[in-house]
């Protein structure tokens, strides 16, 4: 079957999952979910140490992951991007974002058309939001909420006021994996 991505209309994909092999499980998933976003692919698993290991770049998934890729890839949780742009370069920013400091990753599929009180949060943190999407800057503000000694659902909850417009995501921190959207996506998988 072939497909072309100009025309479906639907942008990026995020996955997740927990247990033995979750970041083959992951690279399943994103391969089902190839249509959603044809420019990249990533996948971050998180490690018993805690640390993150990713692997993300550009193509279709079945060119990205090789089995050593994957065997790399070793923790109990990961969570994956596929990647699908609407502007900009198209080898720049790719998912998961990553905070190494912290042990967090996170993906996001949506748009921020409104970022403003986004970036005053970060930038009081000192965090330099010039060279950042909306994923990274989504990404940012949940991390320092983490930094700032909070657990992954209490730092998204403190975080997702700031997030103005249509999302999906998924983040992973300390063996826990938090997912959110806007309330209206919600509504539509009930």
């Amino acid at each position: 079957m072939s497909y072309e991505y100009d025309t479906i209309g639907e942008k990026c994909a995020v996955a997740a999952a927990t247990g033995e092999g979750a970041a083959e499980f992951v690279a399943e998933e994103l391969f089902a979910l190839q249509h959603r976003g044809p420019e990249a692919s990533g996948i971050a698993s998180q490690q018993v140490d805690g640390s993150i290991v990713a692997h993300r770049m550009p193509g279709l998934v079945r060119d990205v992951y090789r089995e050593e890729d994957i065997v790399r890839l070793t923790g109990n949780l990961a969570i994956g991007h596929n990647k699908y742009s609407t502007n900009g370069d198209k080898n720049k920013h790719l998912q998961p974002v990553l905070d190494e400091a912290t042990g967090f990753a996170f993906s996001h599929n949506g748009n921020l058309p409104t970022t403003g009180i986004l970036e005053k949060f970060l930038s009081q943190h000192n965090v330099n939001t010039s060279p950042l999407n909306d994923s990274e800057m989504m990404g940012h503000a949940i991390a320092q909420n983490i930094r700032n000694g909070h657990d992954l659902a209490d730092a998204v909850e403190l975080a997702y006021p700031l997030f103005r417009g249509a999302f999906s995501c998924v983040s992973m921190h300390n063996g826990q994996i938090a997912a959110f959207v806007i309330p209206e996506v919600f509504d539509h998988w009930h």
